[in-house]
């Protein structure tokens, strides 16, 4: 018995320390981090080559450690769902949940003990940061208080984050469903409310009033927001629902890191609560003649049964855009990608791609690019068009289209990770392997069927890449451009995946190993910055040629765009290299 777990902890502690990928984690992120190390101190000596004062040196010692703690909390939120979020749906996967329910172990020491087996590894992973603090002390010393908010920051957000992905483990049916669900989750909490935190304001006094307290308590709970806010030292908040509203006026960093404390671990241990209560549908009496009770998740999930089944719900559940089936056309010479293109495999951010969903982002799109727009049309129409309301527009659409792209090629990269190996989980892939198709038609299918899923993410580039040419704030050659180089960097995502799905045992490996190379790419060749540098404005691409200011910005942001043709070329080699690779190994398994 460890902690007074029983033996489920000591059980997890012995198997999972066995496994390399741990060990290839712990020396990956080490590495980062002594990367990011040297880099600062490499930018600190160019900026002083002759070294600088003590006050500049502790600066930098302040400044490494802001980044350092950005970098740690950016990995762990990558790590936990990864290393969390499958513990309980893999034991039901693999059909050996029934053993453990069945067992004199209780709920408590199933999930318990299984998350602190989990918890205690991503304790490496904080532990490996300290000796980078501790190198950060030697430049002239850190305040105690600044490390003492990083890592109690951090270890709250692990609990808030690890109890999220155990309660989703319990309710979800296979692995990948949960980890996809978690990560989809993590970045609804982390990207929407910084996102309508702008517009919420306008919705004062209606009948969304709501909107704005309610997203100011969910930005309590955000550590990016809070971090950024600790970073620029502006806390400027409306009237909220927790406090007076003189009170969101105090401009104290504690008033909001301690709120930020205390809600993620009540939500984590609320959550961690939750999970051990809904492990097991039914709690049967242990006394002789009692009677079995539901347990909470089949009563909130008949009562949800109920209420979308009553009169006063049919509008959204009998509702003909919401609810008819989709046309699908006949299934013509290409079998595979008809399958792909009208059916999916389910689960894990399956529900993001409905159409409700389609339906509410669609509208926060339209509000948001209303609210960029406005300012820009209305200069437009009193003839006061300029060099400011270009570069505004410029600026939101620029940002916002590479934080869509970025959301595109992680559906693609998460679709692709489960082509093969949810197939074979499903017991379907024999079949395929039994019919008259190649394997270059079925890994070409494959391929298409994960940038086909992100289609609606997509057209809502489209749409704002349409709405900035037709506003002036952006260049045809440019949004050409961008879209190509998206294109090939989707295909490539796409071959990644497929290729990665042809050879790993099971879709959770799969969507590790996939989501770890999408990270990597992305940071050695930063697509992102050349999406949001190929974005060029009307001005940009006359500066060159005209007397301004800013010509050799200008002229370098240009280059970079035509720069991008032998990348995509590049890309599309790739992606080519990998297509044949997996075809090439479907035709030995076919073969075999």
């Amino acid at each position: 018995m460890v902690f007074g777990l029983g033996p489920v902890v000591r059980y997890e502690l012995l198997t999972t320390a066995r496994r390399g990928r741990y060990y290839v984690a712990r020396v990956a992120y080490a590495l980062c981090l002594l990367f990011l190390l040297s880099n600062e101190f490499g930018s600190f000596s160019e900026r002083l080559p002759g070294g600088g004062t003590a006050e500049q040196i502790r600066e930098f010692a302040e400044a490494t450690l802001i980044g350092f703690a950005g970098a740690q909390g950016a990995a762990l939120l990558c790590l936990i769902p990864a290393f969390t979020a499958g513990v309980i749906a893999d034991e039901h996967q693999r059909k050996t949940l029934h053993y453990l329910l069945a067992s004199r172990l209780s709920s408590a020491e199933i999930v318990l003990g299984k998350l602190a087996a989990r918890m205690l590894h991503i304790g490496t992973f904080i532990a490996l940061g300290i000796p980078v603090v501790c190198l950060l002390a030697l430049y002239g010393g850190l305040n105690p208080e600044n490390v003492y908010y990083v890592y109690l920051g951090t270890c709250t957000m692990v609990v808030f984050v690890s109890g999220l992905s155990i309660l989703i483990s319990i309710l979800a049916r296979r692995p990948r469903d949960a980890i996809l669900a978690a990560y989809g989750l993590e970045f609804l909490w982390l990207v929407v409310p910084n996102w309508i935190e702008p517009t919420s304001r306008y919705l004062d006094g209606g009948s969304l009033w709501w909107v704005a307290p309610f997203n100011d308590c969910v930005l309590l709970t955000n550590p990016a927001f809070v971090w950024g806010q600790a970073t620029s030292q502006l806390f400027v908040f409306r009237s909220g629902a927790l406090v007076p509203t003189s009170f969101w006026f105090l401009g104290q960093f504690q008033w909001f890191f301690y709120w930020m404390v205390g809600l993620q671990t009540g939500l984590g241990l609320l959550c961690m609560g939750l999970a051990v209560a809904g492990l097991r549908p039914l709690l049967g009496s242990t006394w002789p003649g009692g009677q079995p009770r539901t347990g909470w998740w089949t009563r909130v999930a008949t009562k949800a049964r109920a209420a979308l089944s009553a009169r006063a719900a049919g509008l959204l559940t009998r509702n003909q855009i919401l609810v008819a089936p989709p046309e699908r056309r006949p299934c013509g010479d290409d079998p595979m990608l008809w399958k792909e293109r009208h059916t999916s495999l389910g689960g894990g951010l399956k529900w993001l791609g409905s159409r409700p969903m389609v339906l509410f982002f669609g509208v926060l799109l339209g509000c948001y690019l209303l609210d960029v727009s406005y300012p820009a049309l209305v200069d437009l129409g009193s003839g006061k068009w300029g060099r400011t309301s270009e570069s505004s527009v410029n600026a939101a659409l620029r940002g916002t289209s590479t934080a869509v792209a970025v959301l595109l090629m992680l559906g693609v990269a998460a679709s692709a990770a489960i082509s093969i190996t949810g197939e074979r989980e499903q017991d379907t892939w024999v079949s395929l392997a039994t019919t008259l198709l190649t394997p270059a038609e079925v890994i070409r299918a494959k391929q298409f069927g994960a940038v086909w899923s992100a289609r609606w993410v997509g057209l809502a580039l489209l749409v704002m890449w349409a709405v900035g040419i037709l506003l002036g704030a952006l260049h045809p050659l440019g949004v050409l451009a961008a879209a190509i180089d998206v294109a090939a960097i989707a295909w490539l995502i796409a071959a990644v995946g497929v290729f990665v799905s042809s050879r790993a045992k099971n879709s959770t490996r799969a969507l590790v190993a996939t989501f770890a190379l999408f990270l990597i790419f992305s940071t050695i060749s930063g697509w992102p910055t050349i999406v949001w540098v190929s974005l060029v404005s009307y001005r940009d691409v006359t500066a060159p040629w005209s007397q301004v200011v800013q010509v050799n910005a200008a002229a370098g942001r240009l280059t970079t765009v035509f720069a991008t043709g032998p990348l995509v070329a590049l890309y599309a080699l790739v992606a080519a290299m990998l297509t044949l690779g997996s075809a090439r190994r479907l035709r030995k398994t076919w073969g075999q």
